[in-house]
């Protein structure tokens, strides 16, 4: 059983952007991220040139959606270790790429996300964290603590790992015992049944 992912997995994940020595520095991965959104928001508008009808509209929403996931592969890791300013920094950029299809830019940030993503910047952040800390877990030993996590004196020095056990274990009961229940890292079949289980959950809680 391990407590938080190693580094080495983390660097894999988010490439050199994120520093890691005694503590993890996030300043880079969330530069970073902000300018893949920020280059997907220019893209979204040239588009723009060729017209505004309903049908083009709803392509470039569709368009624009697409490319922010595509942007987003490390928010989880992001929102784990940055401020909440630097999170808010990330959520702007990801409403101005939606917006930037065209629309108009008073709307609301839930209308936003209701005809784009479906999911908040956080809620998919959380969805993130949860997925990857599971595949650090033992089942076996998950199952005789009735779905909770061991602790550790020293989970609160540890970013990730304290975010994901807050978020794992706000999941109900039923939900954590069917991902254990899911739970082998290695199929990918089991895996995307266990992502499919948590985006629907979220859906219905959002």
């Amino acid at each position: 059983f391990k407590h938080k992912p190693p580094s080495a997995l983390l660097r894999s994940l988010v490439g050199s952007e994120m520093c890691i020595r005694d503590r993890i520095s996030v300043e880079s991965a969330v530069d970073s991220l902000i300018a893949r959104l920020n280059g997907s928001c220019r893209l979204i508008s040239t588009m723009r040139r060729h017209g505004s009808s309903l049908s083009k509209t709803k392509l470039r929403l569709n368009m624009a959606t697409k490319l922010v996931w595509a942007s987003c592969y490390d928010l989880g890791l992001c929102y784990a270790y940055a401020s909440n300013v630097q999170f808010e920094r990330i959520e702007i950029c990801i409403r101005k790429v939606i917006k930037s299809a065209g629309l108009d830019w008073m709307t609301t940030r839930d209308t936003i996300y209701q005809v784009s993503t479906r999911l908040p910047p956080r809620i998919i952040a959380i969805k993130q964290v949860i997925q990857l800390g599971i595949k650090f877990l033992e089942p076996n030993i998950i199952k005789q603590r009735r779905y909770n996590i061991p602790r550790t004196d020293t989970d609160s020095l540890k970013p990730f790992w304290k975010v994901f056990i807050s978020e794992f274990e706000k999941l109900p009961f039923s939900l954590r015992e069917s991902i254990i229940g899911l739970l082998k890292p290695n199929d990918k079949v089991r895996m995307d049944r266990i992502k499919y289980l948590l985006k629907s959950y979220f859906w219905k809680l959002v």
